[in-house]
């Protein structure tokens, strides 16, 4: 078994019981095919799709599942001397900076909000995107971010309609798949974007709610998660492992720890499951995000 399919073992885990493992199971291979797309380019630039607004609780927010992951992919990919950007909106802007914003070496960081998105936006949006790294992006990663299902409603797992919170910025998936820009989507529960590709008698069958709140939404390869963090855990410590720098100095459960603690204390991102201000993540304790690290760390 290589290192991609054994990390991939690992953050398939269904730690949460949601159904999600008898799926990754179905998926296998899209974290190899990922990086493998990655770096077979001389120069390959990443833009970071993510933040899921969890609106229905008494103190509305981002949840902490999306932007760590996506601070670990942005921290690797800067460490590499990749070109990134992270995209989110302006519902989960604060949560999301907030994360970039607390890795070793970044002040501002690179990112994007969009806001008020109408009518045939994404192409000169897409240009931002392309104007902030000075370059053409060439590959785009969704991770936990909320994906129309078939009646054009973005859903959270309880298939309660969110679209009244939700900017339409799942829509970047099938423009860059037009457009030729890869795609690579993070999900662990059928209504994130990307998951489209997923069997729908699959996600029905083994996922609650599965025939409503599944995206529709494509991509290129799937990596399908326990915590969609985990997917920014394995994306980074791939990526770092190819271009041979320190797994361990960049992929760790302090940076896991200090990111967890600025976004909930700071920037009032909540667990997207128990829908509080705690430290946890999809209502699992820190240290088990921490041995999934420590986990992946170790297959190295």
């Amino acid at each position: 078994m290589d290192k991609a399919q054994q990390i991939e073992s690992i953050i398939s885990r269904d730690i949460g019981d949601r159904g999600i493992g008898k799926i990754a199971t179905f998926y296998r291979g899209g974290l190899h095919e990922a990086i493998a797309s990655i770096v077979s380019l001389n120069s390959p630039s990443i833009a970071i799709l993510t933040g899921f607004y969890i609106p229905f609780c008494d103190q509305p927010a981002a949840e902490t599942d999306g932007p760590i992951g996506a601070a670990f992919m942005y921290h690797a990919l800067q460490e590499l001397g990749i070109p990134v950007v992270v995209i989110t909106d302006h519902l989960c802007a604060n949560v999301v900076k907030g994360a970039i914003q607390s890795l070793p070496n970044v002040k501002e960081g690179n990112i994007l909000v969009a806001k008020d998105l109408s009518g045939k936006w994404e192409a000169d949006f897409w240009n931002e995107v392309n104007t902030s790294v000075e370059t053409n992006v060439t590959h785009l990663i969704s991770i936990e971010r909320p994906g129309r299902a078939k009646n054009d409603k973005y859903y959270n797992m309880l298939g309660r309609d969110l679209s009244d919170y939700i900017e339409p910025l799942d829509l970047l998936l099938p423009f860059c798949l037009s457009k030729k820009v890869k795609v690579i989507s993070i999900g662990d529960g059928g209504n994130e974007a990307g998951m489209g590709v997923i069997d729908q008698n699959l996600i029905k069958k083994h996922v609650p709610n599965g025939g409503v709140i599944q995206s529709v939404i494509s991509c290129d390869y799937i990596i399908v998660t326990g915590v969609s963090n985990w997917g920014g855990f394995a994306v980074s410590a791939l990526l770092i492992h190819y271009f041979k720098k320190n797994i361990s100095a960049l992929l760790n459960a302090e940076l896991h720890h200090n990111i967890l603690r600025i976004i909930v204390e700071k920037n009032h991102a909540i667990d997207g499951v128990i829908k509080e201000r705690i430290f946890k993540v999809d209502g699992l304790d820190e240290l088990i995000h921490e041995k999934i690290i420590s986990d992946i760390v170790a297959v190295f």
